[in-house]
């Protein structure tokens, strides 16, 4: 070969190349010229000269056009104005495209003449590119990246997707479309397309500049997509309002076909969509038509489009309109008049006018004031869901009736009149029945001024009782006590609800700040409509609030406050809540297990007291319940106790573990979710075992507080916090053990053990998704047997032979570079659980490379990768590898590639690596974890845990679950399962392209559940809905079996459970679940749902709805129901709409934004053309709009009535229904009905209000005794100021019922006597009661009474006596009980330690009850004791310790020695007398009985003596020495400590209770008691003069109450 003339050949070569382009790019010194294009990176555009097809001349230009279309469809046009003539311009050499060195594209002949230029003006600092991209795009742009030209900010007469067509606002310009002038002359023509640059708010389409076409105005709200013809491609138009600029642009979903807008020469606006069947472009519309062209009215009728006048106006011409000819429009029928002789017509449905004034910052009112006021308005319109105000003066044109919005025209005069006699009948007669009606309603509720009361009542009873909640007693909802608020109040006080007062948002709603009447600050808590919490969550909270009373509880009215925690502030709310929760489980009259105590649920008040809010989801528990179990687990996710979380079972000690958990929160200042400072452990309560295992405990205290902190302290809760977290329900403490260790401390704690660690179920109170990450460590087991005759030198060849086997082949669970995978061997996930590897199905020849279950005897493949192409050609001799590229291929034995995973991402040809993780998914991954590739994003017939099934919005595309073809055939077969791409809110089967089954709408639910059978696990699915896409996922709870979704060869979608007892595969569901379920099986306006058969089984089949019936009825009977239903009688636009509950709603739906119920309602509603809709809140599910308001026009498809079956979601569906919401009378009806209900409702108010005069006479008596007892309530005395009266909420008793109940207050009814006056049993509306009446002769008087009423009626505990009312009479003053069958403890004797308590550490109210004695104690018939007689009571201060008064009262032995001789009270004085109380129960001898205690001045003296002695179990009461002599024994000790005469020495009563409940071998010993010589004057006399009492003391004798 002649190498010299090679040479030449590649020089000449090498110096054409620059000549001419081949790619994407335009640089300088690299020209285009005729006869080379550049095409874009993607194929799709080309960029060159060209010669017009139908052009007359031989013209050419510079264009940009298809690239993959024939024939050619150029797009935008160079130089429309400078085309190259005939012979290029009779230039010496074409001409040619550069890019000049100050980054301008020039286009220029071959005289260099320059006839287009792109006039760059921004200097870059570098030479620029022009780069042609893939949407059709020429861009120039400097090396930075920064765009300095583009040609779709130049358009032509096509409108591409991500082309801008709008108006900025400083410059007043914008992008126009500007027509060819003709089929083959791109020189620009006479029409031209763009925002308009007046209002900025519609488009036109200009003859020349004259307005030949405009659209309607835009509302503010996003522009519905539109479905493509093939309907699986949607293209999307939206409106983008930004601060300098605003502008319409549009998009199409992938794998649509090519879409274009095109301006004509004929001025018509068309949307063009390419058939490449056909090979032609479809035309999906246009604009203009004939009736829509700018100016008049044009309405759309049933018949062709036509122009009309507005009502009120009248043709300018009739002959003129009769013949067609409608410019010069219509006039008014009657002039305007300004002022009253005008009004306004409002016109539904109308493309507002143009040559508008916008209004800004109106509201809808302001709006209609602003056009009303001004008399040169004759049209305005408002948008009520924005600012968005119009208004017309002069002439209105170019309006149509299409179905937009509502415009209100003033007309002149008012409204035309009835005829007078028409309207005069019915006024008059109307007249007549509303006076009738105001006679009967004052008649019925003059006289009630506590309507507001009665009201509360009515609301209590029946919200209260509309669900069943496990009360106590069956007939407890007329005895809540809690004040009723007027809705306008709330409205007032939260300022209607605005979005500035809201401080909160939960699962119940929204809780708002306010300010009710009395400048209280409250917190308000709104029930949501779309909330999944609904009557029973809030008769919950309000049956326990209203019943419940504890400092440590919130009130309702009632908010906390933030503040920064030191130490002592977080200690005072940890014992706080403690004492809470011990009111909660011991001590209220209601047992309540809380089940969603966590810290958000902890309110702090303006002093940092917490309080326990927010009892929506407790549950109450009788007397000897101790557990429960529930199918619906509700709480939050981390404070859940384990055997409630995992098998919802529930007692006291699920609230123990919450407590254990909000502990080591505030200790550690860590949320139960943050794992930012816990390292490698799972969550925080495993961190602080662990650090306490380790002797570390501290390194878990908040670093804010390690100042203000006493170590020993924040130890101690700690361990007692670990203590309440143990994974055994019975191994961690009461709630009454726990208040006792932390106020008192104890240094023989137990250790805590292991608490439990289970999977986080991702339930509706934690929003956030939690992925859990395990770090195993793979264990191997080898076991060699030495047998007789072999050496340890072949043992040693045994083991080193397997050993070098090893790396042979792949047996752990991943795959690297030059590591391969070949038949026979296989990758086992780390835990376990799945195996990859190869397999032959049964009845195949065929290998293929799979996933599997592991440990299921069965083999159940899970995954295939070659379905396509399985290995038939020496099968043994293929492998799988991973390729340097960091893909995995699969070849065969001739290296040919069967499969391969495709990865892009260019990566470290030796970096990445193949995993098989637990879950079963293969991820193809880097060293720090990221994922290059998954199975999970590629899977074939199963759907697994873990795996995301959805949509991704930027793609429109997600993947499905494809069906084997068979058995024996893993390759695809027709069916697959997905999200709808279309309409991604629900799921479908394909059969091919046709839908065979849809699922429910989603609704907005973040996580359903639901228990498989024996109820030890689990399957949680998950909806998640981002900016970015929406998908569907599974997880399963610990300990669950394998589980997973399969799609069967014939379409049914099956859940499936692995069963060890039968090793099988059980089917838990399947979708779908009958026979009519099948898309569309019943028709349109049919539904399938359940009937009873001849059997009485229930049978499946298909319904019409209600005003329908079958569209055939023979086909109905033989069982086929294709042709639906038809309505029975004909639908107009006024009807109104029926509602459907529990329906899966239809399909086909159109999705409307950004609207609330109400709205969205109102939408369906005004347009005529819609048939149904339904309204669902996702507010708790997403960050995006939080509306979903669905809307259907035409047919209704595939509907399904859902009867609660997990995985249906029913929901109402509204439907437009003919006479719906519409009138049918006639004029004499009309008529004749005020008539017939004068003469019905005039009779009937005589009826009513005769005998409820005589009602008023008798209650108003009633009314004043309350008013007198409210006076005697209000008497001023030492606490007066503590209660108002006014706040009281329990009932008046009249006097004369308590009178009938005790006989006239007989003797036979008397059933005690004391220093009060005389106690009666009686019964009042069907309950026993204890009437306790005042004598007047009794030295007690108002100021016991009111004592006693206020006390008890705002003390709640199970252990304190319960007032049931009070009743006033003149000189008359009752108090009324609930009835104690068992006398008091002076007959029954019993310990009330729990009642002292509550009074003194645990009330809302701290009291000092200063006359606790034996008589005073009363037994219920479960002999439970209740605290009575609160006449001497006293009420502290929140840090009040002791108060001191001359009037001594109480009972003699009972009294502390500092209270008796100095009149010094306080909490220790009850701790005296409750002393004084335990050694009489324990020896059966009253304190001022002498027969017992021999030579000793009382028993407290004679107890102390004995115990010094060693004899104390002398004391004890012969009837239980032998019952328990250890628990005696502490009672006494226990007793004397609290008699000691020191105050200082004496026990707190919280010690008392701890003590008694759980014995302690650490007790000081006591000292003695003191001994003071008995008063014998009246109390009431002056302290100076007294020297014993005679007991004007109370000492009350009861038989029995």
């Amino acid at each position: 070969m002649n190498w010299i003339a090679f040479n030449y050949l590649t020089t000449a070569i090498l110096l054409l190349l620059p000549a001419c382009v081949a790619d994407d790019q335009l640089v300088p010194g690299k020209p285009l010229s005729v006869g080379s294009t550049a095409i874009s990176n993607g194929g799709a555009f080309t960029l060159g000269f060209f010669s017009p097809t139908n052009s007359t001349s031989s013209s050419l230009y510079l264009g940009i056009w298809y690239n993959d279309i024939s024939p050619l469809t150029v797009v935008w046009v160079a130089n429309r104005e400078t085309p190259v003539k005939d012979g290029h311009g009779g230039s010496s050499s074409a001409p040619s495209l550069t890019l000049s060195n100050t980054s301008d594209l020039v286009l220029a002949d071959g005289d260099g003449r320059v006839l287009w230029t792109t006039n760059i003006t921004i200097a870059a600092s570098s030479p620029a590119v022009a780069v042609l991209m893939n949407t059709g795009n020429l861009v120039v742009r400097s090396p930075n990246g920064t765009t300095l030209w583009q040609s779709f900010h130049h358009p032509t007469d096509t409108y591409l997707p991500g082309m801008k067509i709008g108006i900025n606002y400083r410059t007043r310009a914008g992008e126009h479309l500007l027509s060819w002038n003709g089929p083959g002359d791109p020189s620009p023509g006479s029409f031209s397309f763009g925002g308009d640059p007046d209002t900025f708010l519609q488009l036109f389409i200009w003859n020349q500049s004259r307005p030949y076409w405009r659209s309607a105005v835009w509302t503010g709200s996003p522009i519905p997509s539109q479905l493509m013809v093939n309907g699986s491609s949607l293209m999307y138009l939206s409106v983008v309002g930004a601060d300098d600029e605003i502008y319409l642009s549009f998009g199409i979903s992938d794998r649509a076909p090519r879409t274009r807008y095109v301006l004509t020469n004929s001025g018509k606006l068309q949307v063009l969509t390419w058939d490449g069947g056909a090979s032609k472009w479809n035309k999906l519309g246009e604009v203009p038509s004939e009736c829509e062209r700018y100016g008049g009215y044009c309405h759309y009728s049933e018949a062709a489009p036509t122009c009309e006048c507005l009502d009120g106006f009248e043709a300018m011409s009739t002959e003129e309109w009769s013949n067609g000819q409608f410019s010069r429009g219509c006039r008014r029928t009657e002039e305007l008049r300004c002022g009253s002789g005008s009004d306004f017509l409002a016109l539904q449905g109308m493309q507002l006018p143009d040559k508008f004034l916008r209004v800004r910052n109106k509201t809808l009112h302001e709006c209609a004031a602003e056009c009303a006021g001004n008399c040169s308005c004759n049209l305005s319109s408002e948008k009520r869901d924005a600012t968005r105000c119009l208004v017309w003066i002069g002439e209105l044109i170019d309006t149509q009736k299409v179905g937009g919005e509502t415009l209100y025209l003033r007309f002149a005069g008012k409204r035309k009149q009835r005829n007078a006699v028409k309207i005069a009948v019915p006024v008059l007669v109307s007249m007549l029945i509303i006076t009738c009606i105001c006679l009967s309603w004052f008649c019925i509720f003059s006289g009630k001024k506590g309507s507001v009361k009665k009201h509360k009542k009515a609301q209590v009873q029946a919200v209260l009782t509309a669900t069943a909640l496990q009360l106590e007693e069956a007939s407890t909802t007329h005895d809540h006590e809690f004040p009723f608020v007027n809705f306008d109040d709330i409205v007032t006080a939260t300022n209607n609800f605005s979005k500035s007062f809201m401080i909160g948002q939960g699962g119940f709603g929204k809780v708002y700040k306010g300010i009710v009447q009395g400048g209280q600050e409250v917190a308000v808590k709104r029930l949501s409509r779309d909330s999944d919490q609904g009557i029973v969550e809030f008769r919950n909270e309000v049956t326990l609030i209203a019943k419940l009373q504890h400092r440590n509880l919130v009130r309702l009215l009632e908010s906390g406050k933030d503040a920064v925690l030191d130490w002592p502030a977080r200690f005072k709310i940890i014992k706080g809540v403690a004492r809470g929760l011990v009111y909660l489980h011991h001590d209220s009259r209601l047992t309540i297990i809380h089940r969603d105590l966590k810290t958000s649920n902890v309110l702090l008040d303006s002093e940092m007291r917490p309080k326990i809010a927010d009892f929506g989801m407790a549950r109450i528990f009788g007397d000897n319940q101790q557990n429960a179990n529930t199918r619906r687990v509700v709480g939050t996710y981390g404070y859940m106790a384990p055997e409630y979380e995992m098998e919802g079972i529930f007692s006291v000690k699920t609230d123990v573990y919450s407590f254990g958990v909000l502990l080591l929160e505030v200790i550690s200042g860590l949320k139960i979710s943050n794992i930012d400072r816990i390292m490698d452990f799972p969550n925080l309560i495993v961190y602080a075992w662990s650090l306490w295992m380790e002797g570390k405990a501290k390194d878990m205290v908040d670093l804010n507080i390690t100042e203000s902190c006493i170590l020993d302290e924040a130890l101690l809760c700690i361990h007692v916090g670990l203590l309440c977290v143990q994974e055994n329900p019975d191994d961690r403490p009461l709630m009454s053990s726990v208040v006792s260790l932390l106020e008192n401390g104890s240094t023989i704690l137990p250790t805590p053990n292991q608490p439990a660690y289970f999977a986080p179920r991702n339930n509706g109170s934690a929003n956030q998704r939690r992925e859990n990450v395990f770090n195993s460590r793979n264990e191997m087991t080898l076991t060699v047997t030495i047998v007789p005759g072999c050496t340890c030198t072949q043992a040693v060849t045994v083991i080193l032979l397997f050993l070098l086997s090893l790396p042979l082949c792949a047996s752990d669970d991943r795959l690297a570079v030059g590591k391969t995978l070949s038949p026979g061997a296989t990758l086992v996930s780390d835990g376990g659980a799945f195996a990859m590897g190869f397999f032959s199905p049964s009845n195949s020849s065929g290998l293929y490379l799979g996933i599997w279950y592991n440990n299921v005897p069965k083999l159940t493949v899970v995954w295939v990768a070659d379905q396509l192409a399985p290995i038939t050609d020496h099968p043994s001799s293929s492998k799988l590898t991973m390729a340097n590229d960091s893909n995995l291929v699969l070849s065969d034995v001739a290296g040919r590639v069967l499969w391969r995973t495709n990865v892009t991402a260019e990566v470290n040809s030796s970096s990445a690596v193949a995993v098989l993780v637990n879950s079963g998914n293969l991820v193809l991954r880097l060293p720090d974890d990221t994922a290059l590739w998954q199975t999970f994003e590629h899977p074939s017939d199963v759907f697994m845990a873990g795996m995301k099934l959805g949509i991704d919005y930027r793609t429109n595309s997600g993947m499905r679950i494809v069906f084997w073809k068979s058995a024996g055939d893993p390759s695809p077969g027709s069916f697959s399962f997905g999200v709808d791409p279309e309409r991604p809110l629900q799921a479908k089967i394909w059969n091919g392209s046709r839908v065979h089954w849809r699922s429910s709408m989603w609704t907005g639910y973040m996580v359903d559940s639901n228990y498989q059978k024996g109820g030890k696990s689990a399957i949680y699915t998950a909806v998640v809905y981002t900016d970015d896409e929406i998908y569907a996922s599974f997880t399963l709870s610990v300990g669950a079996p394998p589980m997973h979704y399969l799609m069967s060869y014939s379409g049914d979608l099956h859940l499936q459970s692995w069963s060890n007892v039968s090793s099988a595969w059980v089917t838990n569901a399947r979708f779908p679940r009958r026979d009519c379920s099948l898309f569309g099986y019943c028709g349109a306006f049919g539904y399938c749902g359940n009937s009873t058969g001849g059997a009485g089984a229930s049978v499946s089949m298909c319904h019409c709805l209600e005003g329908f019936e079958p569209a055939s009825g023979d086909d109905w009977s033989r069982g086929d129901f294709s042709l639906g239903c038809r309505q029975k009688e004909a639908v107009r636009c006024g009807d109104g709409f029926a509602e459907f509950p529990d329906m899966k709603l239809p399909d086909g739906y159109t999705l409307v934004g950004n609207m609330n119920s109400d709205e969205c309602a109102a939408a369906c509603r005004r347009n005529c053309s819609c048939v149904a809709y339904a309204y669902a809140n996702l507010s708790s599910s997403t960050r995006r709009d939080p509306t979903r308001c669905l809307m259907w026009g035409g047919e209704l498809l595939d509907m399904e009535k859902v009867n609660e079956s997990w995985g249906d979601f029913g929901e109402t569906l509204y439907l437009r229904m003919a006479g719906a919401g519409r009138g049918t009378k006639t004029s004499a009806v009309k008529f004749a009905l005020p008539i017939v209900l004068a003469s019905i409702l005039i009779p009937t108010c005589i009826l009513i209000c005769v005998p409820k005069f005589k009602e008023m006479i008798v209650k108003y008596d009633g009314k004043n005794n309350k008013k007198r007892a409210l006076r005697v309530l209000s008497i001023s005395d030492e606490f007066g100021k503590e209660i108002p009266a006014q706040d009281l909420d329990f009932p008046f008793v009249e006097y004369k019922e308590t009178a009938t109940a005790t006989d006239n207050f007989s003797e036979a009814s008397m059933i005690g006597k004391g220093g009060f006056g005389k106690v009666y049993k009686g019964v009042i509306g069907g309950r026993e009661v204890a009437i306790k009446r005042l004598s007047s002769c009794s030295e007690q008087g108002v100021v016991e009474f009111r004592n006693e009423v206020l006390l008890i009626a705002k003390l709640q505990h199970r252990n304190l006596v319960r007032l049931v009312g009070c009743s006033i009479e003149g000189d008359e003053k009752l108090l009324i009980y609930e009835f104690m069958a068992n006398k008091s403890l002076d007959a029954y004797l019993f310990r009330v330690a729990r009642g002292l308590l509550y009074l003194h550490q645990d009330s809302r109210l701290t009291v000092i009850h200063r006359d606790l004695k034996a008589s005073n104690i009363l037994l219920d018939t479960e002999m439970n004791p209740k605290i009575s007689d609160f006449g001497m009571a006293r009420i502290f201060g929140d840090n009040q310790q002791n108060g001191i008064t001359r009037r001594v009262v109480g009972t003699y032995g009972y009294m502390a020695p500092e209270y008796a001789m100095g009149g010094i009270f306080s909490m220790k004085s009850d701790v005296y007398s409750f002393g004084v109380l335990l050694l009489e129960i324990v020896s059966g001898s009253r304190i001022s009985s002498t027969d017992f205690i021999e030579d000793f001045p009382n028993l407290s003296i004679y107890a102390w003596n004995l115990w010094n002695e060693g004899k104390a179990k002398n004391m004890i009461d012969p009837s239980i020495v032998a019952s328990c002599l250890d628990e005696v024994m502490l009672c006494i000790h226990v007793g004397l400590l609290c008699v000691q005469e020191n105050l200082n020495d004496r026990p707190l009563m919280s010690s008392v209770m701890f003590i008694l409940e759980n014995g302690s071998n650490s007790l000081p010993a006591p000292n003695r008691p003191a001994y003071f010589a008995q008063r014998d004057i009246k109390m009431e006399q002056p302290r100076d003069d007294t020297l014993n009492s005679n007991n004007t003391v109370t000492l009350t004798v009861m038989e029995g109450r």
